[in-house]
């Protein structure tokens, strides 16, 4: 499985696609309304057409996932073959909390002014049983989409640099 059917608050986000969808499929307006109360399984069906729609275009496009927990950060490189991890998270006490919004600078220095360290770790990893159902369970656990990569090609650049 990769896909459920969209919430209303997400469908609401979608309203525009979803009206082209609805338009591609020959509904209007008036048909829409009208079928959703004389023929509310056919509405459900077409709701599940496009929720499966979103998700499969939009998994097929996925490069990279973030996960943040208060004290970890893993970053996710997903590949057509598998997807590559690589992790951060604090070893010690240290006020800070991944998950919130803050500057990475402040969180650096909680970090020294704790006695903490950051840890670093990678992992690859084929996928199972196919991509999109595994990134589906991803998303579906937390993970969030990174549109850029920020993070893992930061953390890329650090394992690297620690490599020569």
């Amino acid at each position: 499985m990769h896909h459920r059917r969209l919430r209303p608050e997400e469908l609401a986000e979608l309203e525009t696609d979803f009206i082209r969808f609805l338009s591609s499929q020959g509904i209007d307006g008036s048909t829409w309304t009208t079928m959703k109360t004389e023929q509310p399984e056919r509405a459900e069906e077409v709701l599940d057409e496009f929720s499966r729609f979103v998700y499969e275009s939009t998994l097929d496009r996925i490069e990279y996932l973030e996960y943040k927990s208060q004290n970890d950060i893993k970053c996710f490189h997903c590949r057509e073959e598998g997807m590559v991890l690589l992790g951060v998270f604090v070893e010690g006490n240290a006020e800070v909390n991944f998950r919130e919004d803050f500057d990475l600078e402040a969180a650096r220095q909680k970090i020294i002014a704790a006695g903490a360290r950051l840890k670093m770790y990678q992992s690859r990893k084929s996928y199972h049983p196919d991509r999109r159902s595994e990134l589906f369970k991803m998303l579906e656990n937390g993970c969030r989409i990174s549109r850029d990569g920020l993070i893992f090609k930061t953390l890329d650049g650090l394992v690297k640099a620690r490599e020569n």
